[in-house]
């Protein structure tokens, strides 16, 4: 569970009660301290956490909220190795607390559920741009200032949200749609809000999905913060791979979500956004903006091209670990980054099975040795760890600390090694449980001959058929009124 350790004395407990009253209350200090330097952090010395589950594989309602904590992502002080706690938004189910990342819902296809969403959530402790294309109520017909007017909105403590299931089929109703946003109570809401009572039927395939927060303008700000997290979609023809012994599951099914963060030196979450920032010139040097001073006091804050944090998270820890057994491991990863693109590959360069896409599982496997991950897109691998007892194996990234521009990457575009350049760590020092228990998984004997389903979908139909004309997509960066 997350914050167990944080739960061991009524001590504890008193103190994370009063700091979470703090900063809900907005009066948590917030210092403008220097960046937290990476190299002084830690790695590979603190496990992996797992997040909690909701069993919705039998239908029900659950109502969740998304609101704040105070969380360990496993920062320490440089110079005394204090632990660092640092403020998150999450999402939970209302009763438990939230957490970063929210838990994940495990569904079943034709099995629906209902989600009740609650918005609870103190002001925001990100600096909002209000000049762009974003979520507020309406602005009265005699304001002048339209901007202003927004941001003493934001400033009041208003927060727009609606979650979103990120590649589920879902009606419209109950999509998330930008601006289908409603603040704290439900007191203002967007244009196409219609409720807060989701229904998701869960009408198709078994596919890694995950929901995270979608609100118009801010999208970055609110997931950045933690609104995100994972939903898993089961069906008949996954739970028979699974009854075969052909994909493994239970404790060797692991969610995987990577994302780069950046913190100040108290351990907060940082996003730069005004000239002078540490690494704002690192986003927006280059642009020739031009931003007033009556929309952009002490120039901004402002949004940015895009964002490259220099810690790496994963399941919101820095730089984990994983235990595992000398056998075959599902791993469902999801880039929950804001812009970076991941190269994975294993140091020792060995191989694995993909497993599936987006939408579900391939055809059939894909022996690779690495793999790209775009922002958003979820990835299942299997990878076996047979043969590897005693092993310590990291999990490397070879994308580049800059925007993606396609293999070959250059050598100094590639992601810092030292940093960015590493995600987590895999320990094979777990004893093979007994096979009458947990029975080996035939998927790695098999490999690319393995069928995990039948040609059924538009993609397999339309792979026989010849190519009828090839098209070309350019895509441009514009600047707006701002030249941003």
């Amino acid at each position: 569970m997350f914050f167990k350790d944080y739960y061991k004395s009524r001590v504890h407990f008193i103190s994370l009660a009063i700091l979470i009253l703090l900063y809900q209350s907005n009066i948590f200090p917030q210092v403008n301290a220097p960046l937290l330097n990476p190299l002084t952090q830690p790695k590979f010395v603190n496990p992996l956490p797992i997040p909690n589950q909701i069993d919705g594989t039998k239908g029900g309602t659950f109502d969740i909220e998304m609101n704040a904590s105070v969380q360990w992502l496993g920062l320490v002080d440089p110079i005394s190795g204090t632990k660092l706690m640092t403020n998150v938004w999450g999402y939970g189910q209302i009763g438990n607390g939230v957490t970063y990342p929210g838990p994940t819902f495990i569904a079943k296809k034709d099995v629906p559920i209902y989600v009740n969403w609650y918005n609870n959530l103190p002001g925001h402790f990100l600096p909002v741009d209000p000049t762009l294309h974003m979520a507020h109520p309406h602005v009265p017909a005699d304001v002048t200032d339209k901007v202003s007017w927004i941001r003493d909105w934001y400033s009041a403590g208003n927060v727009p949200t609606v979650a979103h299931l990120h590649g589920g089929h879902t009606e419209s109703a109950s999509d998330g749609l930008p601006e289908a946003w409603f603040t704290q109570g439900v007191n203002e809401v967007g244009q196409y809000f219609l409720k807060t009572n989701y229904v998701y039927h869960n009408d198709q395939e078994a596919a890694t999905l995950w929901y995270h927060d979608h609100a118009l303008g801010i999208t970055r700000l609110n997931v950045y913060a933690g609104l995100a997290g994972f939903y898993l979609l089961e069906d008949k023809n996954e739970r028979d791979l699974v009854k075969k012994n052909i994909l493994p599951k239970g404790k060797q099914d692991i969610e995987i979500v990577i994302q780069d963060r950046m913190f100040d030196t108290n351990g907060q979450l940082y996003w730069p956004s005004k000239p002078g920032d540490p690494a704002y010139d690192d986003f927006i040097i280059g642009e020739e903006a031009e931003l007033p001073t009556e929309h952009f006091p002490s120039g901004g804050p402002t949004v940015l091209a895009e964002f490259f944090g220099n810690m790496i998270l994963v399941n919101g820890m820095a730089w984990p670990y994983l235990r595992v057994e000398p056998r075959p491991y599902r791993f469902r990863f999801l880039n929950g980054s804001d812009s970076r693109f991941y190269v994975l590959q294993f140091e020792n360069n060995m191989t694995f099975l993909q497993i599936a896409t987006d939408d579900g599982l391939l055809q059939n496997p894909v022996e690779l040795n690495q793999l790209i991950i775009a922002p958003g897109e979820r990835i299942e691998i299997v990878v076996d760890f047979k043969n590897r007892e005693n092993e310590n194996i990291r999990l490397l990234n070879f994308g580049p600390d800059s925007p993606f521009g396609g293999l070959p990457i250059e050598l100094d575009e590639i992601a810092n090694p030292a940093t960015t350049g590493q995600i987590m760590q895999f320990r094979v020092d777990l004893p093979l449980k007994a096979p009458r228990g947990l029975p080996i998984p035939t998927i790695m004997a098999t490999g690319e001959s393995t069928q995990l389903r039948g040609e059924t979908n538009i993609f397999s139909q339309l792979s026989n058929q010849s190519v009828a004309k090839t098209r070309k997509l350019a895509l441009f960066e514009g600047k707006d009124e701002y030249g941003r």
